[in-house]
């Protein structure tokens, strides 16, 4: 809502056009200001629900300058700098929301789940030591070294949910002894064994046993038995179907003429093993960094960018974040196809393209080139991109 009211009261002047921003009358101040207090509690929970907030930007040709990675959260007063309207930062807002709805149905469940709790009660007397002995504060001077000293300095290192969470975890064990100590609940689980008492049977009284009657004998009599009809089992017809250099279909006899089999869809991109090991031995000659990104939602191209990324790393470069290994971007101010290699220009007549002699983009632009593999690249140069380094964007599949 903060966000709606500080959009609301903004009236730019060339709004997504590079204009600069009118001043903000009382209510965008007041928004603005909400919004800064709880900024980072927003970024937190977006990285917490892995909810991507990063979009890629590309300048348009008029302006210039190398597309950069924009966040969206972080410089939300300043997407008119980059031509982002405020409907990507609801989209990204409304996704984290549908992210946090699910998570919440599925803790509600864990809350009636015994198991849920009894790996949390592990977790905690797991992580009991290192909080005693880790956070008690025991290596500083004037500490108390007891036990008491120690526990009291440990539960005060705790955080809110740690102490909710071992709070819930002895009311529930305390609950669970309670209802344990009920006799229907110990005789509905079992818990007791039931004693029968023996009983003395009383001896039963002799009655004298009746006489049999006589039977008469009559001599049987033959009967004639028809004999039952032979039947005959019913022969299936076997049916051969033939279709050479095709797939036979269940209804057709003989042989089949010109089957047909039609696979609709492009063929997902990849790298031949040829190649990879082409690349590999050529991109081992001069070793530089690399990052790599895929576009949000296509698993095609998170596929593909997966087989750059293992290829890269046998080769012996260094990925650049080490946390993400495989980026997530958005497009904003249009689109584009095939993957794209970012390089720096080190190329003195601005409008020309350079390379710097000797250096590892330079070596992987001659190791790429001529790969029929690697189609829809393209290789853009920019004087601001770091020297040694190459960022590699999959896009859609052209």
């Amino acid at each position: 809502m903060q966000a709606v009211d500080y959009f609301d009261n903004m009236k730019y002047s060339g709004w997504m056009a590079g204009g600069a921003p009118l001043p903000m009358n009382e209510p965008a101040q007041k928004a603005r200001h909400n919004m800064n207090r709880m900024l980072g509690d927003v970024l937190v929970s977006l990285n917490r629900m892995n909810v991507p907030h990063v979009v890629n930007y590309q300048p348009p040709p008029t302006r210039g300058g190398y597309s950069q990675n924009v966040d969206i959260i972080l410089n939300i007063f300043s997407l008119w700098e980059f031509q982002i309207g405020p409907d990507r930062v609801f989209d990204t807002v409304d996704r984290a929301i549908g992210s946090y709805e699910r998570e919440c149905k599925k803790l509600f469940r864990k809350l009636f789940n015994p198991l849920y709790w009894l790996g949390m009660l592990v977790l905690q007397f797991l992580r009991i030591p290192s909080k005693l002995r880790g956070t008690t504060g025991n290596d500083v001077p004037n500490t108390d070294p007891s036990l008491f000293g120690s526990m009291r300095q440990g539960w005060a290192g705790w955080n809110r949910t740690d102490r909710l969470t071992l709070i819930g975890i002895i009311v529930a064990v305390i609950l669970t002894a309670i209802t344990l100590m009920s006799p229907e609940v110990r005789r509905a689980l079992h818990l007791d064994k039931t004693v029968v008492a023996p009983v003395e049977s009383s001896p039963a009284p002799l009655v004298p046993a009746p006489t049999p009657t006589p039977v008469q004998s009559v001599p049987a009599q033959n009967k004639l038995v028809k004999p039952k009809s032979a039947t005959t089992p019913p022969t299936t017809q076997k049916i051969d179907i033939n279709a050479p250099g095709g797939i036979p279909i269940v209804g057709n006899q003989g042989t089949v003429d010109h089957p047909t089999v039609n696979n609709y869809g492009p063929i997902p991109r990849r790298l031949s093993d040829q190649t990879k090991s082409d690349l590999t031995d050529c991109l081992r000659k001069k070793i530089g960094r690399f990052s790599i990104g895929a576009l949000q939602g296509n698993g095609e191209a998170y596929k593909y960018a997966e087989q750059w990324r293992e290829l890269l790393l046998s080769a012996g470069w260094e990925i650049e974040h080490k946390d993400i290994p495989i980026q997530i971007f958005m497009i904003g101010g249009g689109t584009y196809s095939g993957i794209r290699f970012s390089v720096h220009d080190a190329s003195p007549v601005k409008g020309q393209m350079g390379l710097a002699e000797g250096s590892p983009e330079q070596n992987f632009r001659q190791c790429i080139t001529g790969k029929s593999d690697i189609s829809g690249g393209s290789m853009i140069p920019y004087r601001d991109f770091p020297s040694g380094s190459v960022r590699i964007e999959v896009s859609y599949q052209p």
